[in-house]
Formats: structure tokens, C-alpha cells, sequence
């Protein structure tokens, strides 16, 4: 654990040193941005523009003295901060364990750059080798039938108890084959009721920063 807590510190310490002034900096959620934004205040986040993919964020954010604002305040993003659940080679990723990839996918889709963090514990040879879970993201009324969908397609739902940013409900998917995620991907967005899933696949990150608690390497000149 104490490994990992310095993996997340120094990929955050990393990507802080590159941001430069009058950027749109927007930053996603979990433990790692946390980290991110406890690295931000001791920079000159003054003179940049902070949005944020969550509220939790949001609240660190003003914990730290950093204005920000929902991403929904700008046109795009310069630079888009993220952690991950599980990246793949091609940089194909798992995400939503924290519950907010509805936030997390409009960033990285308004991002000019987008750059996941990870510990090596999160780098897998292939998509749900170590955390084999889908999070959805459901309205209310569609919660029973998309459960029943989800049953019928080969995988098991748990609803969550905490409910998404926006008020939704948020369905972990236990199961799924997960060797063709781009077809799986696809058939999840086309269930009614289902407002995002935690596959990032397009817009995928251009980068991926990597630590093993002691350095830091970029996976895409690996």
C-alpha cells in the first residue's frame, strides 16, 4: 500500500512539473487525481484554468485554495488528468471504479491531450486481467431492465449503493468476455437507459504515465 501511495505521488509530482501557465488543466477523479491536486496547490495553478470530471474533485479542489469549475465552463480541455482501473498495451482502458465515467469520458472527449496515471499494479497484458469489472452508469427507470440485459449478454450486475454525480445509478458488471471490447462497448451504449460504461476506448489516452513508487516512465516510448 505504502508503494502504490508513493507511485500516485510521484506520477502526480511528474505531470504538475509540465503544466505551464494559461493552460486548460482538467482533471478526472479517484485516488490519483486526489494526488494530483494536492501536488497543484504548491504550483502556479493562479494562472491556469482548472475544470474537473467530478465532484469529489471539485471539493478538493476547494479544500486545497484551487478554483475550478465542472468542465461544462469551457469549449475543450489543453491537457486532461486521469487515473485508470486497468490499461492494456494499446492503451485501451477500464475505468469507473469511483463512479464518475460519465464526467471522466466528456473531458477526455473535449481534451486536445489526455494522459492516465497508473501505478504498475493497474498495467495488464489485456482488458480485465486483473479487474475484471464493467461499470455502468443507468438512469433509475432502466435499472431492472438493463440489469435483465446484462444477465442475458453473459455477466452478473451489483447495483452500488452510492449513486453517480448526476443522481444515477451505477451498475458493476461481474463477467463479461472482455476479448473484444470494442463490440462490447458498443452493445452496452445501445442498451436504453444506459448513460456511459467504464470501457475508454476512444478517445484513448495519448499518454500513459507508469510508476513502480520509485520512477516514472511513459508507457508510449516504451
Amino acid at each position: 500500500m505504502k508503494q502504490h501511495s508513493q507511485a500516485k505521488m510521484k506520477l502526480a509530482q511528474t505531470i504538475v512539473a509540465e503544466l505551464k501557465a494559461k493552460m486548460i488543466v482538467g482533471l478526472g477523479a479517484g485516488s490519483t487525481v486526489l494526488c494530483v491536486v494536492e501536488a497543484l496547490k504548491n504550483c502556479a495553478h493562479a494562472e491556469m484554468q482548472v475544470v474537473v470530471a467530478s465532484l469529489e474533485t471539485l471539493e478538493a479542489c476547494k479544500h486545497h485554495g484551487i478554483e475550478a469549475e465542472l468542465m461544462k465552463s469551457v469549449a475543450y480541455i489543453d491537457l486532461y488528468i486521469d487515473g485508470a482501473d486497468e490499461v492494456d498495451p494499446g492503451f485501451l482502458c477500464i475505468k469507473g471504479r469511483g463512479g464518475a465515467m460519465t464526467g471522466e469520458k466528456i473531458c477526455a472527449e473535449m481534451a486536445k491531450s489526455f494522459v492516465v496515471l497508473i501505478d504498475e499494479s493497474k498495467k495488464v497484458g489485456y482488458l480485465g486481467q486483473k479487474w475484471p469489472v464493467v461499470p455502468l452508469e443507468v438512469v433509475p427507470w432502466a435499472r431492472s431492465s438493463v440489469g435483465r440485459s446484462i444477465v442475458k449478454m453473459g455477466a452478473v450486475p451489483e447495483l452500488r449503493e452510492k449513486k453517480s454525480d448526476l443522481g444515477n445509478d451505477i451498475i458493476d458488471c461481474h463477467g463479461f468476455n472482455l476479448s473484444e471490447p470494442f463490440a462490447l462497448a458498443s452493445a452496452l451504449s445501445q442498451l436504453t437507459g444506459v448513460v456511459s460504461h467504464g470501457l475508454f476506448l476512444e478517445p484513448r489516452p495519448n499518454r500513459v504515465l507508469c510508476s513502480d513508487g520509485q520512477n516514472v516512465y511513459d508507457l508510449s516510448k516504451v
